[in-house]
């Protein structure tokens, strides 16, 4: 059997993206994909280097978001701008992903914001998150 590749998960919030209804519980669950592929994917390339915390408690997603950005903390190489990147837009991403998996009002009343606005970028920054991780597996060899 083989590995999964959690890029799938980013693919699929993108066809929910693509979907033209304005349906927030598709583009809620879009949120939550975009986030577990980048998230997985990052855990994934951390296990192959060895680099992973291993913690599967409470906080183990803000570890690595944490790790990301020790890891880009002089932000002087390319892999190190990446790993930066990585953290940051990954904890952008999981704020996201707690509100729509949680919260019964994404947005504060009163403000009309786009769910499907907040889909794009969800899906912009894992993609972004996917593309980083091949930077430094090229940085890194």
């Amino acid at each position: 059997m083989s590995k999964f590749d959690w890029l799938n998960y980013i693919d699929f919030a993108d066809e929910l993206l693509a979907q033209e209804d304005n349906n927030e519980a598709r583009h809620r669950c879009g949120i939550s994909r975009a986030y577990y592929g980048a998230y997985n994917k990052v855990v994934s390339y951390m296990k192959e280097k060895n680099i992973y915390s291993g913690r599967t408690w409470e906080g183990s997603h803000q570890t690595v978001i944490t790790s990301c950005c020790d890891f880009g903390r002089n932000n002087k190489t390319k892999a190190e701008k990446a790993w930066r990147r990585i953290g940051i837009n990954l904890g952008r991403i999981k704020d996201m992903r707690v509100k729509a998996d949680y919260r019964e009002y994404y947005f504060p009343q009163g403000y009309a914001g786009s769910m499907k606005n907040e889909l794009a970028k969800a899906v912009r920054w894992a993609r972004g998150i996917a593309l980083d991780i091949e930077i430094i597996r090229k940085e890194e060899t």
